[in-house]
């Protein structure tokens, strides 16, 4: 057996996906072919994929889940010549193409993974590479001795669903021993049944990502020194495929990184928000203090304009106070007068006579 260490990443998450323990031979191989876990077939479609979780959670409550998921490279490349086929574009494009689509693969896993996170159900992923979705399930199914098999299926009607090109494929391909769900919905349209028993073969085991959400699955524990990597069992007796291997290797540390950038953005959408609503509050308090300042204002200005008013009409009353004084004292000087003029001319009227 050789043990692949894959290079964890920079600082990784403890509370995501913690340590996957390696087990032997024997033990991985019954745990792939277990009675307990259930595989479902997923593809690239959410809604379709999140309808078939749920309806997988409801039927096998408190069993451990494996996604399969076949990944079919296109068969033509987009250049700048349009879409050319894979084997006419260059070599080079037709690389970073690839990783661009197993970039998307990676992250469509990631968003499954979170639905397990949110429903609190143990998880692991088996992905490959296949030129046919179908055979690619088959191959699986084989490969790993797989009793129970989930798969959405198209049409409402039981008969057009054994019809169907894929149903009908896996009905026709599939071992015997594997029971397969048809599921459309959220109903079971369609269950082939298990005939036989399943073989016991250990030659069909591939190590796979364990992104277990609620908790370590400990199969069985392992004198290596375990840190935050996973090891990745790898029998070189013709065992999983190195496209396999990788597949696996770069969904959990993409995964993982994918883990902390989705925390660190959450962190810094967080910490935006506080900030913006922190300067909203500032700006309501700095309108409140202005509206309040120029309240303040206007009842001194009103103040002031008070005061000026009783003093203008402190000054007009003593004006006016001043005035009837004085026109008070010419009147009794002008009476005064008068009774002088009177008395002047009396006197020159008896000098006259």
């Amino acid at each position: 057996m050789e043990l692949l260490h894959p290079s964890p990443p920079p600082e990784p998450s403890r509370n995501h996906f913690p340590t996957l323990v390696t087990p032997t031979t024997s033990l991985l191989a019954s745990h792939l072919g277990g009675n307990d876990l259930v595989n479902v077939a997923v593809g690239k479609c959410i809604e379709k994929t999140v309808a078939l979780l749920h309806w997988t959670f409801r039927r096998f409550r408190n069993r451990e889940i494996c996604l399969l998921h076949v990944h079919q490279p296109s068969p033509v490349i987009p250049t700048l010549l349009g879409k050319l086929p894979a084997n006419q574009a260059n070599q080079e494009t037709v690389s970073a193409y690839r990783e661009e689509e197993r970039e998307r693969t990676r992250k469509l896993l990631f968003n499954y993974f979170h639905i397990f996170h949110r429903a609190k159900v143990k998880a692991s992923v088996i992905v490959i590479e296949s030129g046919q979705v179908q055979k690619g399930i088959v191959d699986l199914v084989n490969k790993h001795n797989i009793k129970k098999l989930v798969m959405g299926a198209v049409p409402d009607n039981c008969m057009k669903v054994k019809d169907s090109s894929e149903a009908n494929y896996l009905a026709k391909n599939a071992p015997a021993f594997c029971q397969i769900w048809f599921v459309n919905k959220g109903k079971d349209v369609w269950t082939r049944q298990a005939s036989e028993g399943c073989p016991q073969s250990t030659s069909s085991i591939t190590g796979r990502v364990c992104g277990e959400v609620s908790s370590c699955m400990q199969i069985e524990p392992d004198n290596t020194e375990t840190t935050d990597i996973f090891y990745l069992t790898s029998i070189t007796s013709g065992l999983a495929s190195s496209a396999e291997r990788r597949w696996s290797s770069e969904l959990y540390i993409d995964l993982d990184k994918e883990s902390l950038y989705n925390q660190f953005q959450e962190t810094r959408r967080e910490a935006e928000a506080s900030k913006n609503e922190a300067f909203a509050e500032l700006l309501q308090r700095k309108a409140l203090e202005s509206e309040a300042i120029e309240a303040i204002d206007k009842v001194r200005d009103f103040e002031a304009a008070r005061l000026h008013e009783v003093e203008l009409r402190k000054e007009i009353e003593d004006a006016l106070r001043t005035a009837q004084e004085e026109q008070k004292r010419l009147l009794e000087q002008r009476e005064e007068l008068t009774r002088e003029l009177n008395k002047t001319m009396r006197g020159i009227a008896v000098l006259d006579i």
